[in-house]
């Protein structure tokens, strides 16, 4: 199995050394905490994409999980409290901002802490010091678990700590790693031996605590992932999504802003081509996808796997020919075939891709929308009645499958209804 792990035999004498020393800090200062045991989760997140401040996609449902708290009062520079979620703006390594975050946890409120944000800098051994950085995390809270969640080139470093890391800590119970390509973060970096990745990484498949790897057409064929696609086990799920982007519509525009209950609902909103303020401008209109409804979803089954031991159900994956690079199968309408399904793919009113920018652009990680024109909407869904109805379908299948929110599925349905397609 081509994990980080296998990769390490060279240098196995110093990870241990990194590894003790981390299972003596994890021990000293984190354990202890976590025994004292109120009923609650922390989540700490790593993401890199370049994003307007505001919550991350996956911030609602965690705040959802915790009984519906009510919104908390209390608001300070780097710490903002929703829901009883707190939210942190911090990297792996950081020691002014652990400063600062242990300073304004002092007395806050919550059942599950929410680290967002964050951009790890590239300095060697950064999977140690993401196990000892928990600790600073907790606060005056004691949750019984901890989920690590990483983005993009987050999910890489996170793989590396699942693989090689988190066998020797055990400071986390379970992982979410979202938009990874098929390699890795190197292990160390300079001026520290470099330690590199192979150039395909798997989840290691003994690993005893429960992993959802969260992939998006974009990551799936353009970023790598195809090469490292590997079966889903006791404790090891893959979500494929169809129709979605590496970063989206809601991601640059919608997202830092929305502070609903539900998502809020981006299949109908004006195509989007100019993002950052205008500082970019993309060729043609960026994704509009479902990612954030179905990363919401995912975040809701791994945080009861991880309670429970109830596994998600195996999920399809894309439909895709393997190849230099591999080839996205598309129905007759430009969608992905294959994949986690919603009402956006099933019922479209546009072709919603994670790839189809031009390539070294600004925007080629950021995909496609492309609307149907008049007459073929009007060939699709005769009159309003008949869309409707078949968003409504859509959507309760995406909700019995588990990739949909209910309380998603409802603003869904609103949308379509409030929408002017087939009248």
């Amino acid at each position: 199995m081509p994990s980080i792990a296998s990769g390490l035999a060279r240098d196995s004498r110093r990870v241990q050394s990194d590894a003790s020393r981390v299972r003596r800090d994890v021990a000293r200062r984190v354990v202890p905490e976590r025994r004292r045991g109120a009923d609650a989760d922390l989540l700490a997140a790593g993401q890199v994409l370049v994003r307007p401040t505001g919550r991350p996609a996956w911030a609602r449902t965690a705040a959802d999980e915790i009984d519906e708290a009510e919104e908390a009062d209390r608001s300070l520079p780097s710490l903002k409290a929703v829901s009883g979620v707190l939210l942190y703006p911090i990297t792996c390594d950081s020691p002014s901002r652990k400063r600062r975050m242990r300073a304004n946890s002092s007395g806050a409120s919550g059942s599950v802490a929410m680290v967002s944000g964050g951009r790890p800098d590239g300095s060697s051994a950064v999977a140690p010091r993401c196990s000892q950085r928990a600790d600073v995390l907790f606060g005056d809270l004691r949750p019984k678990r901890v989920i690590a969640i990483g983005e993009s080139q987050s999910a890489g470093r996170l793989v590396t700590y699942i693989d090689a890391i988190h066998p020797l800590a055990h400071v986390y119970d379970g992982f979410l790693v979202h938009s990874r390509g098929g390699g890795a973060a190197p292990l160390s970096e300079s001026p520290r031996p470099i330690i590199d990745a192979p150039p395909v990484v798997l989840i290691r498949d003994d690993v005893d605590v429960p992993v959802l790897t969260f992939q998006t057409e974009t990551d799936v064929v353009a970023i790598g992932f195809f090469a490292a696609r590997q079966p889903d086990g006791p404790t090891i799920r893959t979500w494929e999504v169809a129709g979605t982007a590496h970063a989206d519509t809601y991601v640059m525009v919608v997202g830092p802003a929305d502070q609903g209950s539900s998502a809020s609902d981006t299949t109908h909103l004006p195509p989007v081509q100019s993002i950052f303020d205008g500082a970019v401008a993309c060729d043609l209109p960026i994704n509009s996808g479902p990612q954030h409804y179905v990363l919401s979803a995912a975040l809701r089954q791994l945080t009861r796997w991880v309670r429970s031991g109830r596994s998600p159900t195996s999920a399809s994956p894309l439909s895709v020919r393997p190849g230099l690079p591999p080839i996205l199968e598309r129905d007759a309408l430009g969608n992905a075939v294959g994949g986690i399904r919603t009402p956006q793919v099933d019922v479209p009113i546009a072709a919603v891709s994670g790839i189809g920018q031009p390539e070294g652009s600004a925007c080629s990680r950021f995909g496609t929308t492309i609307a149907f024109d008049a007459a073929r909407i009007a060939s699709l869904y005769p009159d309003h009645r008949t869309y409707v109805a078949a968003v409504n379908r859509a959507a309760k299948r995406a909700v019995r499958r588990g990739a949909l929110l209910a309380i998603d599925a409802r603003a869904i349905r609103r949308a379509a209804a409030s929408s002017g397609i087939g009248r």
